[in-house]
């Protein structure tokens, strides 16, 4: 068997570089994650900034359609408590033009009768 010769006792060229390289890749590597961790911080910070604006505006519109609704329930009310007094006048003033109009029917009848008799009491007499 042959025996292999020692390797070199000192740093070859082509390590040196392979070093370098590498060292260098770590350098780009250890920029990337620094860089990667930065944009992970500020994607969460505009993450919490548009919930917190989605969360103030849903409020605020939350609110305001409440308000709405609350209005719109009052004008309901409102409504049905007019069609109900208007309702109810209607039929006071109905009625009171039904008596008024038997009344006066009533009258006219008795007007009529009268007439027939004053005719009858002049056209017999001589």
């Amino acid at each position: 068997m042959a025996k292999r010769p020692p390797p070199p006792s000192g740093p070859n060229p082509r390590s040196r570089n392979l070093g370098v390289l590498i060292e260098a890749l770590r350098s780009d590597v250890q920029q990337v994650a620094e860089g990667h961790q930065q944009l992970a911080v500020k994607i969460d910070g505009v993450r919490t900034e548009l919930k917190a604006d989605l969360h103030e505006k849903f409020t605020t519109l939350a609110t305001a359609m409440t308000a709405i609704r609350d209005e719109l329930r009052a004008d309901v009310q409102a409504l049905r408590t007019e069609l109900h007094e208007t309702r109810d006048s209607l039929r006071a003033d109905m009625q009171t033009l039904r008596t008024e109009l038997h009344e006066t029917r009533d009258d006219l009848r008795q007007e009529i009768r009268a007439t027939r008799e004053e005719v009858r009491t002049h056209t017999h007499t001589p």
